[in-house]
């Protein structure tokens, strides 16, 4: 009787396709009559979780469930036995359904004679992956029936990584998920904080990717809204003021724009509704983040969100080069129709600055949109000038940096139906990463109030009225204050009040 308790194959590799077998020749049953094989075995037909295929897979996604390859037909490990009559049927060592890592044991009887065993591995990633979740193990072995003159260990084995021995020394076991263990150890480790061992029999743990923590020890979660984790930790962090993190899985947090900061969870940020308010002693748009004004000091109001329709059709941006991207704006709400700027599948795209390419230029044929942002924060220069920074839009091709737009606001109180079409001012050529726009609005100059109107009183005329006005001094629009207005008032003529001196000063004089 020969046993052997630690794996004696692992078959696995990274190619597309690959071959291997396990041959073990010269075996000799001698008893008379017979012995058997008995060999434990398992079969991963699972991609790798960091595999760029598989069923539902996305590229590079970090954890999550792995995927199954869609034909297990193409993972198999199965044992054949060679005796003088030639090969047997195979044997496979695990049916499609428990091609999944289940360790599963087989028999087979063995009447006197010569024999060679041979296992044979063969796998075919037909989704390009990196295979690395597929493999094929030969966990214990034991014959019986061998010459006794052929048994006996002259030495000990060593247990490989991921397992470790057992009490009595006689067999490795495999380490438990969760825990791992280095070659020739005798107990397994939890794998520290912050790292993982997901499946038994692993040599080491990895780290839990970025935007995850360690659950367990086996497990790592995806970090919620409003946190973040740059890998390899335990928990997830808040984050920080004035940034925020809306979707799971955040390795960082982004940055809230200039004149709004984040709501209380950090999961998105307060633009109050794209109304700021300019004190006019302000030194900086920075100064404005409360809306609060020193004592005599006058407050300027204004409304941005006139500069996009919840829900409804993007401003397309005007521009000079019609055959390439084209740009569409709906500042302060991600939220618009399918007329423009969709994804793949047709939905919109969560943004208010993006930009499609049609071929030709004005037809349905359309890429699919990209967006450059979908956080919103402005700078006033002036009450009359304002720069709108849209941020955290898609990657730009150099894949680091995030695509960004900015526009910059002038008030044009006379612009057509309150707002001309804004316009592109960087070249094509250079609009793949930021994008720079100009945009004459009435929705730029601030909100009347009585400090932007003054009143005035002329003399009077010989035809006995004054003229009364007021007048607009600051360019302004809407507001509930009384507009300019020009009123002919009649005057109170002077002999009139001399009169009633001297009838005054009698009757004081008679009394």
């Amino acid at each position: 009787r020969v046993a052997v308790r630690q794996p004696l194959l692992r078959l696995a590799s990274q190619a597309r396709e690959s071959v291997r077998q396990l041959v073990w020749d010269g075996i000799t049953i001698t008893q008379q009559d017979g012995g058997y094989l008995e060999f434990t075995c398992s079969v991963d037909c699972s991609l790798a979780a960091t595999g760029g295929g598989g069923s539902g897979g996305g590229a590079g996604r970090p954890i999550g469930p792995r995927d199954s390859v869609t034909f297990t037909s193409h993972c198999h490990l199965e044992f054949i036995l060679d005796d003088q009559s030639g090969l047997h049927e195979p044997v496979a060592c695990a049916p499609p359904e428990l091609r999944n890592g289940t360790v599963l044991k087989h028999r087979v009887n063995l009447p006197a004679g010569d024999y060679r065993f041979i296992w044979f591995y063969h796998q075919l990633d037909v989704h390009f992956a990196q295979s690395i979740g597929m493999e094929g193990r030969l966990h214990e072995l034991t014959v019986v029936g061998l010459n006794s003159s052929k048994g006996g260990a002259s030495h000990c084995t060593p247990c490989l990584a991921g397992f470790h021995q057992n009490s009595d020394q006689t067999a490795c076991l495999a380490c438990p998920v969760g825990t791992f263990s280095h070659a020739s150890s005798y107990n397994c480790t939890v794998c520290p904080p912050g790292t993982v061992a997901p499946t038994n029999m692993s040599g080491s743990c990895r780290k839990c990717p970025p935007g995850s923590f360690s659950e367990s020890s086996s497990h790592c979660a995806l970090c919620q809204p409003g946190t973040f984790s740059p890998g390899g930790t335990d928990t997830c962090e808040t984050c920080a003021q004035g940034t925020f993190s809306d979707k799971p899985g955040a390795d960082k947090c982004a940055s809230c724009g200039s004149g709004t900061t984040n709501s209380h969870d950090f999961t998105t940020c307060d633009n109050k509704q794209c109304r700021p308010i300019l004190s006019a002693n302000a030194s900086s748009s920075q100064d404005n983040a409360t809306g609060q004004a020193g004592v005599g000091d006058s407050l300027y109001r204004y409304d941005f969100s006139h500069l996009g329709t919840s829900g409804g059709e993007m401003v397309a941006a005007s521009q000079d080069d019609k055959d390439g991207a084209h740009f569409y704006m709906n500042l302060c709400t991600v939220e618009h129709d399918k007329s423009h700027c969709v994804n793949s599948d047709g939905q919109p795209i969560d943004s208010m600055v993006c930009a499609e390419t049609c071929y030709p230029a004005n037809s349905s044929n359309c890429t699919a949109g990209k967006s450059y942002g979908d956080v919103i924060g402005w700078e006033f220069h002036s009450r009359e000038n304002i720069t709108i920074n849209i941020t955290n839009g898609d990657l730009c091709a150099d894949g680091r940096r995030k695509r960004s737009a900015r526009i910059r606001l002038h008030c044009a109180l006379d612009a057509d139906n309150g707002t001309d079409l804004p316009q592109l001012l960087t070249p094509l050529s250079a609009a793949d990463c930021h994008v720079e726009f100009v945009w004459n609005s009435r929705y730029a100059c601030p909100i009347c109030t009585e400090n932007c109107y003054r009143n005035s009183s002329g003399a009077c005329h010989a035809n006995g009225t004054r003229l009364e006005s007021r007048v607009r001094v600051q360019a302004c629009w809407g507001g509930n204050v009384t507009g300019s207005y020009r009123n002919d008032i009649k005057c109170i003529t002077i002999y009139v009040v001399i009169g009633a001196i001297v009838a005054f000063s009698l009757f004081v004089f008679i009394i």
